[in-house]
């Protein structure tokens, strides 16, 4: 809290300042400064004495979210989030971001009270966003200003990956983040890391203290993924999905989504793979086999609270997760090898359908589909499909328990690195990434196996598979690479740091 202002009392150059007697100050008869004088002095002192870097940004509109170095470098996702703190809309036409990037805010453009605005370096890259900016953000910092139509500057920020500023924003995927976005753009301690890869480009940073843990989608079938299927049109058996038949003599290989179809062009996911005619196979196959596999840590099987599949099916399917039936289209109650699909189905988008998540395990997982046609003499058939986890991350407004606690010095074999759960129960190490970003090394994903309250994991460089050199940083990942929980710059000396003050 500010003291009280009285006169005489200003501090620094401003004191410096109205002590001067020499330039023709207003004084009364007796030779004291007049209350004119006075006012002016105390006005400029309380100017001087709230104008602390913790004060709350004067500015309407605001920076609150930075994307200067994305995941393997991916420059299209670099983006620059801008916030409106007054409860009404605010014209921006004429406004201007400058700097290391230049955007000229079209005629017409308003943000909303309270809400958010996003410029993009590629606007078809980050969903909602504005853009092309030009130029670059620099991943090792750099101003920059946001100016309105008569040119004043509204807002600036001079960020960098050294000092009081996170380092996990340079090169993990996460964002520099304003924590509260009433606060001034100017320190240091005002940013973090985002609590999540890629940030929340148009969303509110960080949720309330004692919201739900936040959650984030992991794909686990791409509808490119590489499947193996079975179009001979013989009969594998009831159970053919309680096991792999990788190797198997009727089985073949190839990118999804797998089918035929007359008319490829309507298809809302082009063929990846392109199958026998129907009319071509004699006798005509009823029904095709399909499988493939993902694998999951034993942290994500804990840490999952969702599954869903979006498909492309022609004519109907069965679905099944580690063996067992997860879901059905199109299909009668019961099935087998000759039986058809309900109806004729075009291969439309389905989806997201919510599957359930109670036979996921921790190692390799399976998924296996059956496509029925609907009919003899049927001319198409397509599977294709993704399927979409959806893992909780930890509380981004909670220490997490997972960090870095020791680095050696930089360079040499011999190079190690510490991590500690400072959390109060054991912890499944299983999954956590070790990386270096832009794919300079590989990442480490590390071994399964449990790390008990206040006890250390020690990584060699051998293990790791990395020596990194001074300067480089280093990030430790959530499973699946979803989040970020810490970061650290190597230095030419070895570095202790404090679990509780975990960086980002």
């Amino acid at each position: 809290m500010n003291r009280p202002i009285t006169p005489g009392l200003a501090q620094g150059a401003a004191a410096a300042r109205l002590s001067s007697s020499s330039d023709g100050v207003a004084r009364d008869a007796g030779g004291m400064p007049s209350l004119r004088e006075w006012a002016a002095r105390i006005a400029l002192a309380f100017t001087v004495a709230v104008a602390s870097p913790l004060q709350a940004a004067d500015s309407i509109v605001v920076f609150n979210e930075i994307h200067y170095h994305p995941a393997d470098n991916d420059h299209a996702r670099e983006f620059v989030e801008l916030y409106n703190q007054n409860s009404v809309d605010v014209d921006m036409s004429g406004w201007r971001l400058s700097g290391g990037i230049d955007f000229d805010f079209p005629e017409g453009t308003t943000i909303g009270g309270q809400s958010w605005l996003v410029v993009a370096a590629d606007p078809v890259a980050v969903e909602g966003a504005l853009g092309p900016f030009t130029g670059r953000l620099d991943n090792g910092g750099e101003r920059l200003r946001l100016r309105n139509n008569n040119d004043r500057i509204m807002d600036e920020v001079t960020y960098n990956d050294r000092g009081s500023w996170a380092v996990a924003p340079d090169g993990s995927g996460a964002t520099l983040s304003k924590i509260t976005p009433l606060t001034a753009s100017g320190p240091a301690r005002n940013w973090r890391a985002s609590w999540r890869v890629g940030g929340t480009p148009g969303r509110e940073n960080f949720p309330p203290a004692g919201s739900p843990p936040p959650t984030v989608p992991v794909p686990l079938v791409e509808f490119g993924t590489v499947w193996r299927y079975n179009e001979s049109g013989g009969d594998p058996g009831e159970d053919w999905a309680t096991v792999s038949h990788e190797g198997a003599g009727d089985w073949q290989s190839g990118a999804g989504p797998l089918g035929f179809e007359t008319n490829p062009a309507r298809l809302p996911v082009p063929l990846g793979t392109t199958l026998t005619s129907p009319f071509d196979n004699s006798p005509f196959v009823v029904t095709y086999y399909f499988e493939t596999e993902f694998t999951l840590s034993e942290a994500q099987v804990d840490a999952v609270r969702g599954l869903t599949m979006t498909h492309s099916i022609d004519d109907g399917a069965v679905f099944h997760l580690n063996g067992v039936e997860a879901g059905r289209f199109n299909m009668p109650g019961s099935s087998d090898a000759a039986t058809f699909a309900v109806s004729g189905r075009e291969a439309n988008l389905v989806g997201p359908v919510a599957l359930p998540v109670v036979g996921l395990i921790a190692g390799v997982n399976r998924f296996s589909v059956e496509v029925h046609q609907s009919s003899l003499g049927n001319s198409d058939i397509v599977m294709g499909l993704e399927l979409v986890m959806t893992q909780s991350l930890p509380d981004p407004n909670a220490r997490p328990a997972l960090s870095i606690s020791e680095v050696a010095a930089a360079g040499g074999p011999d190079w190690w690195m510490e991590l500690v759960n400072s959390g109060v129960t054991p912890l499944s190490v299983d999954g956590y990434v070790v990386s270096t970003g832009g794919g300079a090394s590989p990442d480490h994903v590390l071994e399964p196996g449990t790390l008990g309250a206040g006890e250390y994991l020690v990584l060699t460089s051998a293990q790791l598979g990395l020596v990194p050199a001074d300067g480089d940083r280093l990030f430790l990942q959530t499973p699946s690479r979803a989040g970020v929980l810490d970061a650290v710059v190597v230095k030419n000396r070895p570095q202790a740091r404090r679990a509780s003050v975990p960086d980002g």
